[in-house]
C-alpha cells in the first residue's frame, strides 16, 4: 500500500511537473489514461507506477504520466460517504456519469458503481462530482471525436513519440490504422449513397406532370334548376347574335 499524496507533499512537488512517491497520477495506457499512485521516480525520464486496481507496477517513460485531469470541480473528500449519489470521472472516454459510492478504501479512494453501465470501479475522491456541480458543468464534458464530415479525428494522444517503447508504439500505429480503414470504409458509402441519389433523380425526372383537376358530370348542379347528368346544367341557353341579310354598298 502507498500512503495517499499529502497537500504538503503536492506543495513540495518541482512546478516543472516533477512527481513523488505517493502521489495521485494519471497514466497512460491502451490509448487512454488512468488513475494511478507514483511508487518510484527512478530516473528524470521513468515513472513506476501502480494503477488503482491492481497489484502490479508498471515502470513507464515520464512522458506517459501527468497529473490529474479535472473537468469539474471534485466534491470535498469529507463529504463523501458511501451511499451517496453522485457523478465520478469515467477515465476511459474521460467523461463523468452518475455513479454511487459502494465503499471508502483507506488509500484515499473510493470503490464506485456507475449507474449508467452497471460497472464498478477504484477511482481516486478527486474523480467524485457533486451531482449538482457536474449537472452545471454538463455542457464541458462533450467532446468531438469527429471533423464537420462526421470522420473520426487522430487523437494527439497517438502521436508517436521518441519515448515510446516498441510495444506503445506498435499499439498506436493498430489504432491509428483502424481509425484511417473506418474512415475509409465511411468515405466509400458516402461515395454510393451519392450515386445512387444522383440515378434517381435522373430516372424520375419528367415523371411529374402537373395534376388536372376533372369534375364529374354527375356532380350536383349549381343552380336548382339544374340536372345532375347534364353537362352546363341549370346556366341557360346560349345567347346568339341574331341573324340578319348582309346589305352590299352599292
Amino acid at each position: 500500500w502507498v500512503p495517499f499524496f499529502s497537500a504538503a507533499a503536492a506543495a513540495a512537488a518541482p512546478a516543472t511537473g516533477g512527481f513523488l512517491p505517493g502521489q495521485r497520477v494519471e497514466a497512460f495506457y491502451a490509448d487512454a489514461w488512468y488513475p494511478a499512485t507514483v511508487v518510484a521516480v527512478p530516473s528524470d525520464e521513468e515513472c513506476t507506477v501502480r494503477f488503482l486496481g491492481y497489484e502490479g507496477e508498471s515502470t513507464l517513460p515520464l512522458i506517459s504520466v501527468r497529473h490529474l485531469s479535472l473537468p469539474q470541480p471534485p466534491r470535498d473528500a469529507a463529504a463523501v460517504v458511501v451511499g451517496m449519489d453522485c457523478r465520478a470521472k469515467w477515465s476511459v472516454d474521460d467523461r463523468y456519469y452518475d455513479a454511487c459510492v459502494q465503499e471508502l478504501l483507506p488509500n484515499g479512494c473510493a470503490r464506485v458503481l456507475y449507474t449508467y453501465h452497471g460497472t464498478e470501479a477504484e477511482v481516486p475522491l478527486e474523480y467524485i462530482a457533486d451531482t449538482e456541480a457536474a449537472a452545471k458543468a454538463a455542457p464541458r464534458e462533450k467532446k468531438s471525436h469527429t471533423d464537420e464530415k462526421g470522420f473520426l479525428i487522430i487523437p494527439e494522444s497517438l502521436k508517436i513519440l521518441p519515448t515510446d517503447t516498441d510495444k506503445m508504439k506498435e499499439k498506436k500505429r493498430k489504432r491509428i490504422k483502424s481509425i484511417k480503414n473506418t474512415n475509409r470504409l465511411k468515405e466509400q458509402e458516402m461515395e454510393r449513397t451519392a450515386k445512387q441519389q444522383s440515378w434517381n433523380k435522373f430516372i424520375n425526372k419528367g415523371k411529374v406532370k402537373k395534376a388536372v383537376k376533372s369534375e364529374s358530370m354527375f356532380r350536383s348542379p349549381e343552380s336548382v334548376d339544374g340536372k345532375v347528368g347534364v353537362t352546363n346544367s341549370g346556366l341557360g341557353m346560349t345567347d346568339y347574335e341574331k341573324r340578319k341579310r348582309h346589305k352590299f354598298s352599292t
